[in-house]
């Protein structure tokens, strides 16, 4: 997808990382943490690197990276939250509980229960319909 010139300043690449100083960088071809683990200690080893991070290159690698950076002793996301980072309904319920106010919200299975929801919670056309573990607007229904 060809995006406006504004926004690629947005998108990290390997490239972008080098640029911006980092000394290597590796591409997760897979979403084997153990694997990845284990090439990532051998190459450090190898080549007498010092992992510094592990920084996802986009949203589906953001708990393969968490998970190899925990497994290295390297900073990441809290791991208990991992659920909580895909999942809207979760990611809401975690942000009420760290005593933050969120927009009313309900999980919903069929256009009945979403009927249902809208009436208990007292909300007014149109709303927003989202999937609990899409990307971006990805199906996004008003």
């Amino acid at each position: 997808v060809a995006l406006p010139e504004k926004f690629q300043a947005f998108l990290p690449t390997t490239q972008a990382l080098v640029e911006a100083g980092a000394a290597h960088t590796l591409l997760m071809h897979h979403r084997d943490v153990m694997s990845i683990t284990q090439q990532l200690q051998i190459l450090a080893g190898v080549c007498n690197l010092h992992i510094a991070g592990i920084i996802p290159l986009s949203e589906v690698a953001v708990e393969v990276s968490d998970l190899v950076a925990s497994c290295l002793g390297l900073p990441h996301n809290p791991v208990e939250l991992m659920t909580a980072r895909r999942d809207k309904g979760l990611m809401k319920r975690a942000v009420e509980l760290a005593g933050l106010r969120v927009a009313k919200y309900a999980r919903v299975s069929s256009i009945e229960s979403v009927h249902a929801a809208t009436m208990e919670l007292s909300l007014k056309y149109p709303i927003v319909i989202k999937t609990p573990s899409g990307m971006s607007t990805t199906d996004v229904y008003i």
